[in-house]
Formats: C-alpha cells, sequence, structure tokens
C-alpha cells in the first residue's frame, strides 16, 4: 500500500437522514460492560447471543454484546430505526466481514453499513451510508511484544518505531496497525492480505489508501481514550467527516458513550 497525500478534515456537522452523507460516519467509543445487563441482553436476537455465547474468553463475548447494543441505540436516535430489527453478524457458514440488517427507512438515499472493533475495556461503533467501512481500536501495550513488528510492520514501519524513544514506540506501533485493519476491514479482505505489505510509514493522521487490487479507501486516525489508538476507514477519497451526537445513556447501564473529535 502506498498512502496518497493527506485531504482536509471538514468539521463535524449534526447528523440525521435528511443529510447527504457522502461519506461521512458517525462513530462512537463506550466502556465495555463487566457483564451485559438484561435490559441490554433483550435487544441482542437469538443469532447474536449465540454469537456472543461461543466466544472462548467471556470478556470478548461483553465487548461484542456491548458494541451491537450500542449500535442499535446508535441507528434508533439517527434514523428511527426499530432496535430489535437491527443485527451484525457474518454472513450464516461462512465467516467474513459482518453484514448489517436492519428495519425499513423512510426517505434513506443510500444503504447504510457498519463496523464495529473492540479492545481491553473499549469498544467503538461506526456507521456510514453509501460506503463500505472499516474501524479499529487497539491498546498501545497490545502490540508490545517480540515478533509483532516483523509480521504486521513493513520495513519503513519498523524503521520509524526503531527510531522512537522506547516510550512512545507502542503507541507508533497501535497507529500503524489500527489503519491496517480498517482499511482491511472495509474492503472486506479481513487478513487475508499480509499487514507487513501495507505502508503508512509516509503517511499522515488523514491520508488515502491506495491498495494493489482494490479500490481507493480514506483512513483516518481518531481521538482514542488515553491508552489506545483507534481508525476509520471509508471506501472513495472524499473526506471523511465524523458527525457529533448527543445520546442519553441513562437507560443503558454501564454503558458511558462519547463521539471523539479525528485526531489531528
Amino acid at each position: 500500500m502506498t498512502p496518497g497525500n493527506g485531504h482536509g478534515v471538514r468539521e463535524p456537522t449534526p447528523s440525521g437522514v435528511g443529510e447527504t452523507w457522502s461519506p461521512a460516519a458517525v462513530v462512537w467509543f463506550a466502556q465495555a460492560a463487566v457483564e451485559p445487563s438484561t435490559s441490554q441482553s433483550v435487544l441482542l436476537s437469538p443469532a447474536e447471543q449465540s454469537m456472543v455465547a461461543v466466544k472462548r474468553q467471556p470478556a470478548d463475548g461483553y465487548r461484542s454484546a456491548t458494541a451491537r447494543v450500542l449500535l442499535k441505540h446508535l441507528l434508533a436516535q439517527e434514523f428511527g430505526i426499530d432496535p430489535f430489527s437491527v443485527s451484525l453478524l457474518a454472513p450464516e457458514g461462512q465467516g467474513g466481514k459482518p453484514v448489517l440488517r436492519h428495519g425499513t427507512v423512510a426517505g434513506l438515499a443510500r444503504p447504510l453499513q457498519a463496523n464495529v472493533s473492540h479492545a481491553g475495556g473499549q469498544v467503538i461503533v461506526a456507521v456510514t451510508q453509501g460506503a463500505s467501512i472499516g474501524v479499529d481500536v487497539e491498546e498501545h501495550r497490545a502490540t508490545d511484544f517480540t515478533g509483532f513488528d516483523r509480521v504486521a510492520l513493513s520495513a519503513q514501519e519498523r524503521s520509524v518505531v526503531a527510531i522512537l524513544p522506547p516510550a512512545m514506540r507502542a503507541r507508533q506501533r497501535a497507529d500503524f496497525w489500527v489503519r491496517k485493519e480498517a482499511v482491511l476491514k472495509a474492503s472486506g479482505e479481513g487478513l487475508l492480505r499480509d499487514p507487513a505489505q501495507m505502508d503508512f510509514a509516509g503517511a499522515g493522521t488523514h491520508s488515502t489508501a491506495v491498495v494493489a487490487g482494490l479500490q481507493p479507501v480514506t483512513v483516518q486516525l481518531i481521538q482514542a481514550p488515553q491508552g489506545y489508538s483507534a481508525a476509520l476507514a471509508v471506501s472513495g477519497t472524499a473526506d471523511v467527516i465524523c458527525h457529533e451526537t448527543t445520546f442519553s445513556a441513562t437507560h443503558i447501564v454501564n454503558y458511558a458513550t462519547k463521539t471523539w473529535p479525528i485526531r489531528n
């Protein structure tokens, strides 16, 4: 991958069905629940509950549940969609990128797409209209182990990491990694493509990634909680807009939500 020149980032604007998203993204972070409450779990479909139940680690299941409950509430607020009609699951028996399904929306010009990610105690949910999307969040410390650089980073990226003070290396690794994951999730390839063959060494926080055999993808680092890096990728080369949203989480116990600005 050879990232192109960065594009300017427009100021966030209010979201709503009447707007033109071309492409744009609503991005939410949430603190993962220690264990989903009954009121939260009731929003999950039987298929989603099964997906959560088969996770090897209970914490992974709780984070997946958090992400999907948050997605349902986001779509209910932004588009008036019945949250019980929303699901985000991989095609049955096929694996691959999860597909968003939801009830009808009046006046929706282009189909909605969504993607979620979770790491440590954080989950991230992103939604676009009319563009393929990928999002990723990672703990800095999760990249700080022997062998990560060789498997995940290009030669140029490894050189960037090597000249940094030790205390700054984990964040830089994570900044590289989340952009790769977000791009590959947006493309639907996942880790079928060798991440070490992708190079963000010369990219700014906002850039256009050109991957052999794929359409251009706009990728943007976004502000994440301390100790984490996060990135959003959408198909195409238009500017990414993160919409600011207001959301009352009083009825979702253990959930603290906030929309984070794009990282400069």
